[in-house]
């Protein structure tokens, strides 16, 4: 079947668990299992600002999704899985405006809440470079969110992108939300903080600017009749209001939690790093840097 792209500007399947845990490094905790690349730990303090972060961009994107399905969530007996679900805000958000539907929020770490859930919700441990193990066709909607982080572009191709082809029935949706590791109008010191980003990226072989390939990876596949793409402009700083202030917590809070890694690419030592955070808090005003995120949602074709 044909595919076309179309581009717009601002706008209880039980699956068997796999086992990670979290390990001690730098005075934070990162997840320790076999074939993974996450390198932001998964602390409280993380675990906060990635709460802070849905709300955001709730209030940002005016919703939790972008895929044409509110009425059928509505309606009921819609199957949604969440890959990556950290701590399990957007599920339990989505179950709570959903209640008719059922929700699977899939994770290596056990990071989601284990007894006091809504009914219309589970969540398995597992690792989806390790395969899902649901069968063929099974969900009508999956939804995944800022892992450049976690694939290197191989895995995206040859691994994640296929997997969740697989498990989302025909006419079913998916939706990936991922943002740029560079960001924009940014003055001397935002531009070195990305640069390492990419660095630290690059190391691992990632794309932290993966969005932007995303949608000719799925068009790749053969599957999809319908892959769309919305950006959105992320102030950051408080030129741009109250929306501006929390942006830039995010970002800075984000820089934080992977500063080991990032003196070690920039080769510069912790003080000199927290003292170019303190410069960029003040240059963003000045150059009214935006962040950019992109959420591509594609239609699985009727027939293969």
């Amino acid at each position: 079947m044909g595919h076309r792209l179309s581009k717009q500007n601002e706008k209880n399947h039980q699956l068997p668990a796999r086992k990670g845990s979290l390990k001690p490094e730098n005075g934070s905790k990162y997840v320790d299992c076999t074939n993974h690349n996450y390198f932001e730990p998964l602390d409280d303090e993380e675990l906060h600002r990635l709460q802070a972060q849905h709300f955001l961009l709730r209030l940002i994107q005016h919703g939790n999704f972008n895929v044409p399905l509110k009425k059928t969530l509505s309606l009921g007996n819609t199957k949604v899985l969440d890959v990556g679900c950290g701590s399990g805000t957007w599920i339990l958000d989505m179950a709570t405006d959903y209640p008719q539907s059922s929700f699977t929020g899939l994770d290596m770490s056990t990071l989601f809440p284990t007894q006091i859930r809504p009914v219309n919700v589970s969540f398995i441990q597992q690792n989806v470079l390790e395969g899902l193990a649901a069968s063929d066709n099974t969900f009508d909607f999956i939804h995944q969110r800022f892992l450049s982080g976690s694939f290197t572009t191989s895995q995206w191709e040859k691994i994640v992108i296929p997997e969740l082809t697989r498990v989302v029935k025909h006419e079913g949706w998916i939706e990936l939300v991922e943002n740029d590791a560079m960001l924009e109008n940014v003055g001397t010191v935002g531009k070195r903080l990305c640069d390492g980003l990419i660095q630290v990226f690059q190391k691992r072989n990632m794309d932290g600017m993966i969005a932007k390939r995303l949608p000719s990876i799925l068009e790749s596949t053969n599957m999809y009749s319908e892959i769309s793409k919305v950006e959105t402009e992320v102030p950051l700083g408080k030129w741009a209001g109250d929306i501006g202030l929390l942006a830039l917590k995010d970002m800075t809070a984000f820089f934080s939690a992977i500063k080991h890694q990032m003196v070690e690419e920039m080769q510069i030592s912790f003080s000199e790093f927290d003292g170019l955070l303190a410069e960029f808090t003040q240059e963003v005003e000045e150059f009214k840097t935006i962040r950019r995120i992109h959420c591509i949602y594609a239609k699985k074709s009727h027939v293969a």
